[in-house]
């Protein structure tokens, strides 16, 4: 019998473990989500507190380790190649909480501790996080867009919500399998609230508001950041800094030429990915004024995103864009992630631009891990958000769902052109409207065009904001009690 149950328990953490490891990262699947919660806590509600923790800290640790390997940095030797594995200790201390109070309540409040406490853990890293909310639970969901349109209402937060509330129920009727008429309203409840997500999410795909026309954008960029000729740009830079200013005017020449053929093939936004160019201070002006000139010639407004290498202080990573009338009209300085880049802190106060073509604003790659920052994009009324982008090849396609999911929230359609990882458009329902991956198209031009939606749509989480969150905050602080006040009752 003792065996039995150890293979039995053997077999639930092997499962566990397996779905862990693919609910997220790299190698995510919708489904691994839903399942790894509920394998795990089959594990943790039948040992003790201390057991708990220790376990699903270390498995979560290693799991996330793996999972997100070269997420944070490609060397070892930096303690950021390590910082998945900080999620341990704060994920295991979910599972800690559920496992104490779990058999102190009944029905269907014990089973709402875990998804609760989890909402909470994921909104204090979002708030908190250096690094934005990559990684979130929800981003895993990106290719069933009607469970992802539930973010234009609660953010990602209701979406984790319904994944780990669906682990945590179906645990709780096990439990109480011989007791139908208990475990009865709760299954009703939570079908009622799945099927009503499903419904809405399928109607805001189905009847979208009605077009009011679209615009022809282009994206573009013509090295690979991170193959021979990126590394041999950024060691001239370092080495031999007049051969780098040199192949920065390459660059910049090629990256116009391809302008000029998109533009006279009909294009009227032309988005440059992140780093394109980099440029010496020195030569700033005299590729504004180029860009300038060639938005006016071509009628088009150009977006850039120059990394501008200073030598006497720290870089610059922005992004401007240009009007038909040669004018700069928008420039923005990155916000996201330059603790880790070394480069200018921007404001974090998104600028828009009226324009024939709606209402515009643009960031630049990292910054679209912050959903309370770009939230400012859904108040302001964004119809499209252009997004300059660099990544590699670890966070492909992940990092450009993020992006997504921040287009469903605030209700605008988004251009991410992306060098070294997943160009993409979207419109306000998360829709591609096209894509391109840099490491499908061989040579040295890469090239993504798109009809895009002139008009965004009004969502009700650009309005309220996290106010699923706040509930769920004090729901987790009504039941604690209640929970505290009921063990005290049994002493």
């Amino acid at each position: 019998m003792l065996k039995k149950v150890s293979i039995k328990k053997g077999l639930i953490i092997l499962l566990s473990t397996i779905f862990l490891f693919f609910s997220n990262g790299r190698w995510s699947f919708a489904l691994a989500a839903w399942l790894y919660p509920l394998f795990l806590l089959r594990y943790t509600r039948q040992e003790k507190p201390l057991k708990v923790f220790v376990f699903s800290s270390l498995i979560i640790a290693v799991s996330s380790q793996l999972a997100f390997l070269n997420f944070t940095s490609s060397n070892p030797a930096s303690i950021l190649y390590y910082l998945p594995m900080f999620l341990g200790p704060v994920y295991g201390l979910l599972f800690t909480l559920d496992s104490v109070i779990y058999n102190r309540l009944k029905g269907i409040l014990s089973t709402l501790v875990f998804p609760l406490s989890y909402v909470l853990v994921e909104f204090i890293i979002t708030l908190l996080n250096p690094l934005g909310n990559t990684g979130m639970l929800a981003y895993s969901q990106y290719q069933i867009l009607p469970i992802m349109e539930l973010a234009s209402i609660t953010g990602t937060f209701g979406i984790t919500f319904l994944i780990v509330w669906f682990g945590s129920l179906v645990n709780w009727v096990y439990d109480n399998k011989n007791d139908l008429k208990t475990i009865k309203k709760p299954l009703i409840l939570y079908f009622l609230i799945f099927v009503s997500v499903l419904t809405f999410g399928s109607l805001r795909l189905i009847f979208p508001a009605p077009s009011q026309g679209t615009v022809r954008i282009a994206g573009i960029h013509v090295y690979d950041l991170r193959g021979q000729e990126g590394q041999s740009l950024w060691k001239a830079k370092d080495k031999d800094f007049n051969q780098f200013r040199e192949m920065s005017e390459n660059i910049q020449t090629r990256l116009f030429e391809v302008t000029k053929r998109e533009a006279q093939a009909g294009a009227k936004i032309v988005v440059w990915s992140e780093i394109s160019p980099p440029v010496a201070k020195q030569d700033e002006p005299k590729l504004l004024e180029r860009a300038q000139n060639q938005a006016e010639k071509q009628g088009i407004y150009l977006v850039i995103s120059p990394y501008i290498v200073n030598t006497d202080k720290p870089d610059e990573n922005k992004l401007y864009i240009f009007s038909p009338e040669g004018k700069i009209v928008l420039e923005h300085y990155k916000y996201g992630g330059n603790f880790m880049e070394g480069t200018v802190k921007g404001s974090g106060i998104l600028q828009t631009v009226d324009t024939p073509y709606g209402r515009l604003s643009a960031v630049i790659c990292w910054d679209q891990d912050f959903p309370t920052v770009m939230r400012q994009a859904g108040k302001s009324g964004v119809d499209i958000m252009l997004a300059p982008t660099a990544d590699w090849k670890e966070i492909d396609p992940l990092h450009s769902m993020v992006g997504m999911t921040r287009a469903i929230e605030n209700g605008y359609s988004l251009f991410r052109q992306d060098i070294n990882g997943l160009s993409i458009a979207v419109n306000p329902q998360g829709e591609t409207l096209a894509q391109m991956d840099h490491y499908d198209i061989k040579g040295n031009e890469w090239t993504m065009v798109a009809e895009v939606p002139i008009n965004g749509v009004s969502t009700i989480y650009s309005k309220i904001g996290d106010l699923f969150v706040w509930i769920s905050i004090i729901g987790l602080i009504i039941i604690i009690a209640k929970s505290h006040l009921s063990s005290k009752k049994y002493k």
